[in-house]
């Protein structure tokens, strides 16, 4: 059994030693061929027919100057207040949202098929802790979690922390 497996490693030797071989001539001519890097012609553009187009634009549009961007600079994209144009509340701007009640500020809520959890921070002495519904963090007693915000409870009052508070919900 040992001679038969000695011919087959020899064997195996040999064929890899005959497959470098044979891979060298092409190993050398790739190594050896001066690499073309020049640049290569941009694409000319496609144009698609469609039934509104008149015309195909070939260039880029000009960006604005920021004068003409006077609607996007009033309404941010990102904001927590942008509203459709012309509603009132995109004319008069809401007081920051706010998440806090006294020594406990809402940071973030995590909510699954099974368990609900919100992240808190408690302002003294600082720490951030993660608390399920029934706990009593800073005096309060979780009562419910979803994802914009915790119900809380304490001596006979209930406060509701939430991400936006003043958010009103947007027009579609």
């Amino acid at each position: 059994m040992t001679a038969s497996r000695s011919i087959g490693m020899g064997l195996l030797q040999l064929g890899m030693v005959l497959m470098a071989g044979a891979m060298a001539p092409l190993a050398w001519f790739l190594w050896s061929s001066p690499l073309d890097a020049t640049a290569v012609p941009a694409a000319s553009p496609t144009v698609v027919a469609t039934p509104t187009a008149t015309a195909a634009r070939t260039e880029p549009a000009p960006i604005p100057a920021i004068a003409q961007l006077s609607e996007t600079v009033a309404r941010p994209l990102f904001s927590q207040t942008r509203r459709p144009a012309g509603s009132a509340a995109a004319t008069t701007a809401k007081p920051a949202a706010t998440s806090t009640l006294g020594e406990l500020e809402l940071l973030g809520t995590m909510v699954t098929k099974t368990t609900s959890t919100a992240l808190l921070h408690i302002k003294e002495p600082p720490s951030n802790v993660w608390a399920a519904v029934g706990t009593v963090t800073a005096g309060w007693k979780i009562v419910s979690i979803d994802q914009d915000g915790v119900v809380l409870e304490a001596d006979g009052q209930r406060k509701e922390l939430e991400f936006f508070p003043n958010r009103t919900p947007a027009a579609h």
